[in-house]
């Protein structure tokens, strides 16, 4: 007798539009097409490494007898050093005891949002979003309600509909900052605005800042933890991109609560109960992340490249027919807008796709980060690599209007 059907409806429904796009570049590669795979985040997949004084502990520490199991918060030894790193940065208070390390950011996400959503409960995301804050909060049985941010004006937030879209249901505000997918970079009053609108709603602020030191336009930036003198914010961040270590999987959360409130602290713990269940985060990444902070050249060169890539991919995307994008301030992406119209798609993942098989170039579509008729680009390959990839999309799109016209004159 057949299985009668088992698998959930929250676990069917999951999508991931980041990795999903690559089943069919998979398909092309392998039938010889070359590929550019601009799909995802990571820097390590281009010119970028993993900086050599971390690689060296990584290598003492599997020397060593690493093998057990670290606290369920994570080592505390770097956990301190994280809680002085962000203090140092915010100008806050943060003990380590409010710390805690997690397998990546996608980890965090999944305790934050068991921990703060029941069925019914909405959570406020910018839009364009990064698609993992809308499925989990989906998964948990929350309502993943957005806010606009303004494309004309570099994507930043529109706090007035954030406003608008608080109800007795919200439980949260997350903010993206500097943003995936749209490399804005969002000045401190617009932060502080939101705070504010947090504030009088008695609600706290998720201010996820994993790219805060990749900032390469001269654009004045603050930790939403530094602009909260006297409201609760869970501050997300980690090394995977600022210390180029992807895939080391090396995220953590720190909970602010400057006025003590009871709730939030209730959600600290709800948070760390889930850390328990897992046992803890891998031991020998911990080990080798207290070398961390030990060199920070790195930072620096990481800027410089990516300015010249960002200036160079938003002068080649502008000058291609049908698409439009505006300048990243931060992060590695661009997300430009495309007219639909122009090749007869009737969604943006339509484009995305007809683009895969017609150029090898693997983007996302808009519509997975919740924003239609967009797409995402990572603009971390050298200039050459994206002169050339772009090439092959400006081909494509400017033989648009000869295809119409050959379908036509056949029909």
């Amino acid at each position: 007798m057949p299985l009668k059907p088992i698998v959930t409806a929250r676990a069917a429904g999951l999508k991931s539009p980041i990795r999903d796009i690559l089943g069919p570049a998979r398909k092309l590669a392998a039938g010889g097409k070359k590929m550019y795979y601009f799909n995802i985040g990571d820097p390590n997949k281009f010119d970028f490494d993993t900086p050599r004084h971390m690689r060296e502990a990584m290598k003492r520490v599997m020397d060593t007898r690493a093998g057990y199991y670290s606290d369920s918060e994570g080592d505390m030894t770097l956990l301190r050093k994280i809680a002085e790193y962000e203090s140092k940065k915010t100008g806050a208070n943060i003990s380590h005891e409010n710390v805690v390390f997690t397998t990546g950011l996608s980890e965090a996400l999944m305790f934050l949002m068991g921990a703060l959503l029941e069925p019914g409960d909405e959570i406020l995301l910018p839009s364009p979003t990064y698609p993992p804050y809308a499925d989990y909060a989906t998964f948990f049985g929350g309502v993943p309600v957005t806010y606009d941010c303004i494309e004309k004006e570099d994507w930043q937030p529109d706090a007035e509909d954030v406003r608008r879209k608080i109800t007795p249901l919200t439980k949260a505000i997350v903010i993206i900052n500097p943003n995936n997918p749209t490399g804005a970079v969002y000045p401190p009053e617009a932060v502080k605005r939101i705070i504010g609108i947090a504030a009088e709603a008695g609600i706290p602020v998720i201010s996820d800042e994993i790219y805060d030191r990749m900032i390469f336009r001269d654009v004045p930036f603050a930790s939403a933890v530094s602009l909260a003198k006297d409201s609760p914010v869970v501050l997300l961040n980690g090394f995977s991109k600022n210390f180029l270590s992807p895939g080391w999987r090396a995220g953590y959360v720190c909970f602010h609560n400057p006025t003590s409130d009871r709730s939030f602290s209730d959600l600290e713990e709800g948070f760390k109960r889930q850390a328990r269940l897992r046992l803890s985060s891998c031991t020998p990444i911990e080990l080798a992340l207290h070398s961390a902070w030990e060199n920070a050249d790195h930072f620096k060169e990481i800027r410089q490249k990516l300015s010249e890539r960002a200036e160079a991919a938003h002068k080649m995307i502008n000058s291609i027919p049908g698409l439009s994008a505006r300048k990243p301030a931060g992060a590695f992406y661009i997300f430009p807008k495309v007219d639909l119209s122009a090749g007869g798609w009737a969604t943006d993942k339509e484009f995305v796709l007809d683009v895969l098989q017609n150029t090898g170039l693997v983007l996302v579509n808009g519509d997975g980060f919740l924003c239609r008729s967009h797409f995402r680009s990572v603009i971390l390959p050298p200039v050459p690599v994206l002169e050339e990839a772009f090439g092959k999309l400006k081909a494509f799109m400017e033989a648009l209007p000869k295809k119409r016209s050959a379908k036509a004159s056949l029909s």
